[in-house]
């Protein structure tokens, strides 16, 4: 069984490149702005700052991907010198949708 992992983020007082410089280290953590679908296999970009991964779930509880993802972020804003707010949810048997308004 797999979880899903969704992060978004709001960095307070960075500049543009600061949000590259996050997004590249993100991706150490498995995390990418984009999602593939099982219809196809092109991927979809997700909004600005809303990163998603999955991850084998082994005997590890939801709580323990989130601390585990809560710290390697905390770990790369505060390495970056920056702040910011963070959002993490985790979940099974999902469902996903994308679209515009």
């Amino acid at each position: 069984m797999t979880l899903l992992a969704t992060v978004t983020f709001d960095l307070h007082g960075a500049s543009p490149d600061s949000y590259s410089v996050v997004k590249n280290r993100l991706s150490r953590l498995k995390l990418e702005n984009k999602i593939k679908s099982k219809k196809s296999r092109i991927p979809i970009k997700l909004p600005a700052n809303t990163f998603i991964a999955e991850f084998e779930r082994a005997d590890n509880e939801a709580t323990d991907l989130r601390d585990y993802l809560r710290n390697g972020i905390k770990k790369i804003i505060r390495e970056e010198g920056l702040k910011a707010t963070i959002f993490i949810t985790i979940g099974h048997r999902w469902a996903w949708g994308k679209g515009k308004v």
